[in-house]
């Protein structure tokens, strides 16, 4: 496979504080998806009412937990603070693997396992009556849903390596359809050969089908070889159309090695197809061919014909020297299409976008080769959703000034333009500078708006983390939550004055049933903050807190903020952080949930305990200890074994040089 380039470019602190804050509508810092620690790897499905199914893993108890939160950023009526959870007896640890929402507003989700299983999920926060959670393939298959009509679903099914991919239909009650055989049938399979597969894209097809994008690659990728792709669609009973291209379509007349073809609706029953090309260096020797790589797209119409206007080589977007990689693309809402790609070697290691048009010409006010989305910023891990409203929301991870991991977004018009409150360097999504923040994901809302969300990691654990992004922003507040600390038993807020100095401000407190409630009035100090510690708290609960004051004779209040008090402490061991580790860096998290003697052991396949450390003296709460210095570790399957009186917790890790 193609070996990833990225770069991340140190940056000052002053040009991540990008923008205003009323870029954001929830909260500052975003709201935390689950009330529970160690929970990662979050990504949001759009509801279609303005809110967003959030897909997460559990990351103690390793399975999928999901949340879904309404347009207003709250978990919906009837659904857990924690998140639901789902889970079942397997043998390996789970995780959500894909999920597509359905015409009734459920949720119908894959979740990778051994074997792989589905089920759906209703808008109160329950599992749809009469779905079993149906076993599909297993942990070799990448699992991909699709809705249907009548409520039912297809499953495709992608082979590790894509050795195959193979397809399935499960009606509106979990079972298959009749006919369908258990595996599923098979659509592609590879030749033999020296010859490998690759399902890389998936799109349905409005009113039920999908579109699928595939690589044949003949040779080892070092050697540069020929590598055929094509797009095919599949119907709403998941056979082949085989009037739509003959059932396999290729995007490009011309022989050019494209790689990692995407697709996005353009909104006429067609499709845009964007991919890395590498005819300018084809028959170079590795890496060479790499360097080559240019990005171009295509328009394919409802009925499997070259859209009129379009080349048949296909639109370059961008041929800038240099290597331009892994575009994304999404459709602008008016019959054209959005590209983001990166990095782009030949015009700084960061984001670029394009603008094409339905006729396959650059849209006015857009350059040639695209246009950079984070001034001043090497980033990457980047994400795209259109507002609705003709423009585009782009996110992605930097770095920042102390080398920690951040999260921007940047929004920009259909004419190139970045709007009012968007400043070229982008918004800083989460300010929490003592954090690594990473992993973003986008999707659409309302019209105007997106919703993000992104793991924010540290030594007290992981959490999942989402903001609504609009598109002109609200008027600022002279008072911004800026810090906040929710533990089982307190929950800490800073405030930041901006703008005229205020006198002193009330603290107001709003539960989920009840009033707004005044606890407090608070001063800030030299420096504008104001501070205060609410202890008449009840764990597992949502909060939402703001600030009162006097502007004259006229009641000002700052924008409302949402905490979630966690869960008290619980005995658990969340396992080697990351896993694989490598010997020298091998650290272990876990939670203690009382002040007693405790113990962690780490044993060989054969039993032998070859390091144990006395962790009770630690204290009540979220811990990682380091075991890289244990005498003769060497690489290898070991277990992990957590002990405090009478309870014991067990995982797995493997050790890596």
């Amino acid at each position: 496979l193609l070996r990833k380039t990225l770069l991340a470019v140190a940056v000052a602190a002053a040009s991540c504080a990008a923008t205003s804050p009323a870029s954001a509508q929830w909260s500052p810092n975003g709201v935390s998806y689950s009330s529970l620690p160690w929970q990662g790897y979050g990504w949001p499905i759009a509801d279609g009412q303005g809110g967003a199914f959030v897909l997460a893993s559990d990351l103690v108890l390793n399975k999928p937990r999901v949340q879904h939160l309404s347009r207003e950023g709250r978990p919906s009526s009837g659904w857990p603070d924690e998140g639901l959870l789902e889970s079942i007896e397997t043998r390996f640890n789970s995780g959500p693997a894909n999920g597509c929402t359905n015409a009734d507003g459920s949720l119908s989700l894959a979740i990778a396992d051994s074997p792989n299983w589905c089920t759906r999920i209703s808008t109160a926060g329950s599992t749809v009556p009469g779905w079993p959670r149906v076993p599909i393939g297993s942990h070799y298959d990448f699992v991909y849903l699709f809705p249907a009509s009548k409520l039912a679903n297809l499953v495709v099914m992608a082979t590790e390596f894509s050795q195959r991919v193979s397809c399935l239909r499960l009606e509106a009650d979990g079972q298959l359809s009749p006919g369908w055989p258990a595996s599923g049938r098979v659509l592609f399979s590879v030749p033999g050969g020296d010859s490998s597969q690759r399902l890389w894209a998936t799109l349905p097809v409005h009113g039920g089908g999908a579109w699928l994008t595939m690589s044949s690659t003949f040779g080892n990728y070092e050697d540069n070889p020929p590598v055929d792709s094509w797009i095919t669609k599949l119907r709403d009973d998941g056979s082949i159309d085989s009037t739509w291209g003959n059932g396999h379509l290729e995007f490009t007349a011309q022989p050019s090695n494209p790689r990692v073809p995407v697709l996005a609706s353009d909104g006429a029953g067609g499709v845009f197809c964007a991919w890395m090309d590498s005819r300018s260096g084809m028959g170079a020797p590795f890496p060479a061919f790499e360097s080559a790589y240019d990005i171009y797209v295509t328009r394919i119409t409802a009925d499997g014909h070259l859209a009129q206007g379009w080349p048949a080589t296909g639109f370059p977007v961008c041929t800038s020297p240099g290597m331009q990689t892994y575009p994304q693309v999404a459709a602008d809402g008016s019959g054209g299409a959005f590209i983001v790609w990166g990095p782009s070697g030949g015009q700084g290691y960061d984001v670029h976008a394009q603008h094409v048009l339905a006729n396959g010409s650059i849209a006015p006010g857009w350059p040639v080769n695209g246009k950079r989305m984070f001034a001043n910023q090497g980033s990457f891990d980047y994400t795209l959703a259109a507002d609705g409203l003709g423009g585009l929301f782009v996110g992605a991870q930097i770095t920042d000034a102390g080398n920690a991991y951040a999260v921007m977004a940047q929004h920009v018009n259909g004419r190139g333009d970045f709007d009012a409150g968007w400043s070229d360097a982008g918004y800083l999504v989460d300010a929490t500078f003592t954090a690594n923040r990473d992993h973003p994901m986008l999707t659409i809302s309302d019209a105007g708006s997106a919703i993000m969300t992104w793991t924010r990691s540290n030594f007290d654990g992981y959490g999942v983390y989402a903001q609504k992004l609009i598109v002109g922003g609200v008027v600022a507040t002279q008072l911004a939550l800026t810090a906040s600390d929710a533990r089982p038993d307190h929950v800490s807020l800073t405030w930041t004055a901006t703008g005229d100095r205020v006198g002193t401000a009330t603290v107001e407190r709003h539960a989920p049933s009840g009033d707004w409630l005044a606890l407090a009035t608070i001063a800030p100090d030299g420096e504008g903050r104001l501070t205060y510690d609410d202890r008449a708290i009840t764990p597992g609960t949502r909060y939402d807190y703001r600030l009162s004051w006097l502007a004259g004779t006229t009641t000002q209040r700052s924008s409302e903020s949402t905490i979630l008090v966690p869960l008290p402490y619980r005995f658990a061991l969340a396992g080697a952080r990351p896993n694989p580790a490598t010997r020298r860096d091998l650290s272990v998290a876990f939670s203690l949930a009382e002040a007693a003697p405790a113990t962690l052991s780490l044993y060989d396949v054969n039993g032998r305990r070859v390091a144990e450390r006395s962790v009770g003296t630690l204290g009540v709460g979220e811990h990682t200890l380091r075991l890289n210095d244990a005498p003769g570790l060497a690489a290898g399957i070991y277990w992990l074994r957590l002990t405090q009186g009478a309870k014991q917790a067990t995982a797995r890790v493997a050790v890596v040089e």
